[in-house]
């Protein structure tokens, strides 16, 4: 199964989308300042510095980590320490702030949501290599654990992530799929587990290219060019997405 870790280690963090974020938030932060300039502004000002200090602190580790190479958890901890700020800063202050600011912040959000959690799946990634040398029992439910986090974050902050994202993490979950059922695998439970949050994923990723709503007649469709369907694998599938919906 090392496919797993070669399709996430393709993943990388560009450079440019990072400073791209920076300057969103330096923008926001720039605006928020003249409106803190303002006779009546009722913002509380040290709290928007309190939380804009931990971005920027958090964003220096990650200009460091290019030259030092931090492992996967690390930076997920990181990108999660600005997530966590920037939405507190969003919640805090949307009354404050423009829609056009609101809107840039939302951005924000979901793309530090994805790559916090794109990290923790690189570093789970990892893990399974290890743990399937010493216990296949556990590194299988690992395996389960990684998918079903990948679904959902498929399914919340997939507007953060890049079309090469999007593709690796379709490719990876096609490959599971064959195989599983090239090994025969889907009768196990946890397996087949895997193999319907796998499916789970196929479908999220073809409805927001299509942009189609989250309903058994859309589901229908996909499966008519998906990969062999059996039994109660449908019912199986759709319960997965509904699940994770509901969370």
């Amino acid at each position: 199964m090392s496919f797993l870790l070669e399709d996430m280690m393709l993943i990388e963090t560009n450079e440019n989308e990072i400073k791209e974020q920076e300057e969103n938030l330096q923008e926001i932060a720039k605006q928020l300042e003249e409106i803190f300039r303002t006779e009546n502004a009722a913002i509380p000002k040290e709290d928007f510095r309190k939380y804009f200090s931990k971005i920027e602190n958090a964003l220096r580790k990650l200009e460091k980590a290019k030259t030092n190479k931090l492992n996967s958890k690390a930076k997920s901890r990181i990108y999660e320490e600005v997530y966590k700020n920037v939405k507190n800063l969003k919640e805090k202050y949307s009354d404050f702030l423009t829609n056009e600011l609101i809107e840039k912040f939302a951005e924000i959000e979901v793309y530090f949501g994805w790559k916090k959690e794109i990290y923790k799946l690189i570093f789970f990634s990892e893990e399974i290599v290890e743990i399937n040398k010493h216990d296949i029992k556990k590194g299988s439910e690992k395996l389960y654990n990684i998918i079903y986090t990948m679904l959902q974050a498929i399914e919340k902050y997939t507007v953060g992530a890049t079309q090469k994202e999007i593709d690796i993490i379709q490719h990876l979950a096609e490959n599971l799929i064959l195989y599983i059922e090239n090994k025969r695998l889907n009768t196990i439970p946890v397996f087949r587990k895997t193999l319907n949050s796998a499916k789970a994923i196929l479908w999220e990723i073809d409805r927001q290219k299509n942009q189609s709503k989250n309903t058994v007649e859309s589901l229908l469709d996909f499966l008519k060019t998906s990969p062999e369907w059996v039994g109660d694998d449908f019912e199986e599938c759709l319960e997965y997405v509904n699940e994770v919906r509901r969370e």
